[in-house]
């Protein structure tokens, strides 16, 4: 007879999240370069970080010439900061900025590189595409880190504070070869005057695959209907947190002799349905992943799970008989 006992000790890996180290997350080491064969400009970026200015400033200068926009007027917008820092004695500085050819255009730091194209024909940049990543080893749940943002001028309401900054995380992981992204956290940034923190929790589509690389995108506009120019942000001590990762829990999927009971959707928004010829009488139990049981449901027939309260994330469940042997057992996850 299987007890919840098999179930718990599967979970003890999961009892709390582990910290995964940011490389470069404390912006303190910066390392300097140059963009721009007709003029050349100088650019910074944290180590292990990555900016799309050299991009950018590259790119204009080479296909700006042919419309006439004078070679100086590319500019770098991402900035080694030394006053105005969070931890340590330094933070990364993001600067939305305006030119000729794409308007106001954000601030971007990420720790994956850039790869952009300037469109003649359109008079515009993109798309922006993403190679490489922070390697893990946690299945990560949450990226967090201290900002300050300062919005920009609009010049057509002549307003301060309507421009937004965000976070974007991306859990990627490696199907055939091929980098999938199967998680994502995403956070708007509004206005500080002081550093707070700021967290993205991951939203698993795919609870299945073990996550490979988690990328991190800061962009200094973005967030709201319009990008401001000069609007400012300011990032420090970026780290994360996650779990480690298991294809399955340590209980048969489907003990033998019994019928496999539908569980759907995955992921679940408002609602998990649980179906089967076999469901009356039994017990389904979700429990998080610190092993705490998140809900609780007698089963009939065709039954139902209230999921709209619980935070997003990756939940296991149980199906088990009135004896509390564990019929069939699996993962869910829960999207907002």
């Amino acid at each position: 007879m299987k007890k919840l006992y098999f179930l718990f000790s599967a979970l003890l890996a999961f009892s709390a999240s582990f910290a995964q180290t940011v490389p470069g997350g404390d912006m303190e080491t910066w390392r300097t370069t140059s963009s721009g064969a007709i003029v050349p400009k100088t650019i910074q970026a944290p180590f292990a970080w990555y900016g799309v200015d050299s991009l950018i400033i590259a790119d204009g200068q080479f296909f700006g010439t042919a419309m006439s926009i004078p070679p100086a007027s590319w500019q770098r917008q991402l900035y080694e900061e030394s006053t105005v820092i969070h931890g340590g004695s330094h933070s990364a500085r993001m600067v939305t900025a305006v030119d000729s050819l794409v308007g106001e255009f954000p601030g971007i730091m990420a720790n994956a590189k850039a790869n952009v194209t300037i469109d003649i024909a359109t008079g515009s940049i993109g798309p922006i595409t993403y190679t490489g990543g922070t390697p893990v080893s946690l299945q990560i749940d949450t990226v967090s880190a201290w900002v300050e943002y300062l919005p920009g001028f609009d010049s057509g309401t002549h307003t301060h504070g309507l421009d937004t900054a965000t976070l974007l995380v991306q859990a990627v992981s490696f199907i055939h070869g091929i980098d999938s992204v199967i998680g994502t956290g995403f956070v708007l940034i509004p206005p500080s005057a002081t550093f707070t923190q700021i967290s993205a929790p991951i939203v698993y589509t795919d609870v299945m695959d073990s996550v490979g690389l988690v990328r991190i995108f800061f962009a200094s506009s973005g967030g709201a209907s319009v990008n401001l120019d000069s609007s400012v942000l300011y990032v420090d001590d970026v780290t994360m947190t996650g779990v480690p990762f298991v294809s399955h829990v340590a209980v048969p999927t489907v003990a033998a002799g019994s019928d496999a009971i539908k569980v759907y959707p995955n992921p679940a928004t408002g609602t998990l349905y649980l179906s089967g010829t076999k469901s009356s009488g039994l017990v389904c139990k979700l429990f998080a992943v610190n092993g705490q049981v998140a809900a609780t449901k007698t089963l009939t027939g065709n039954d139902a799970i209230d999921v709209s309260y619980l935070p997003a994330g990756m939940y296991f469940y149980t199906i088990s008989d009135n004896d509390g042997t564990i019929m069939q057992s699996g993962k869910v996850a829960v999207s907002k």
